[in-house]
């Protein structure tokens, strides 16, 4: 199913019922999509509503809605660089090293403190694994968890901090 800003929703006639817990993700996003939806039909300038509906399209495997989303925001402030993250995210997702390299590094011309994101180390070092730079991941994989040890934030919070923005 398809939503008024181009958002797929989950199908609930298609579920599994002998997964409950998909079933209640199925329904929770359900209803995050629908919250997200209003706060951008209401406030459609406010790009992390656009970001967070991009997320969860992503959480639901529909990678072509997120993509949509992202691009909405970018149409909207091409030097939003949380939503690069996310499209280099995509394409690293998807085998593609080099718009995910280049979408990286358009992301740090943008703002050079995005080489601090846990999204932009974590995506830089699934290209340099795919290409098969193996030392070079290790470190970027190495200095995260070296950061997590640092800020002294509990494994959850951290694995959230990943995914965030």
């Amino acid at each position: 199913t398809t939503s008024s800003s181009g958002a797929s929703v989950p199908d609930q006639g298609n579920q599994n019922n002998n997964h409950d817990s998909d079933n209640e993700f199925d329904e929770f996003a359900q209803t995050s999509v629908s919250l997200l939806q209003l706060i951008i039909k209401r406030f459609p300038a406010r790009l992390g509503a656009w970001l967070m509906l991009a997320k969860l399209q992503l959480q639901v495997n529909d990678y072509d809605a997120a993509i949509g989303l992202l691009e909405k925001c970018l149409n909207m402030n091409p030097d939003f660089s949380h939503a690069h993250l996310m499209m280099a995210k995509i394409d690293i997702s998807r085998n593609n090293q080099e718009r995910s390299h280049q979408t990286l590094n358009h992301a740090l011309s943008i703002d050079f403190t995005t080489q601090d994101h846990p999204i932009y180390r974590l995506v830089r070092s699934e290209i340099f694994l795919k290409e098969g730079r193996f030392q070079e991941a290790k470190t970027i994989l190495e200095d995260i968890v070296k950061l997590q040890n640092a800020s002294n934030i509990n494994d959850t919070d951290f694995i959230t901090s990943l995914t965030d923005k």
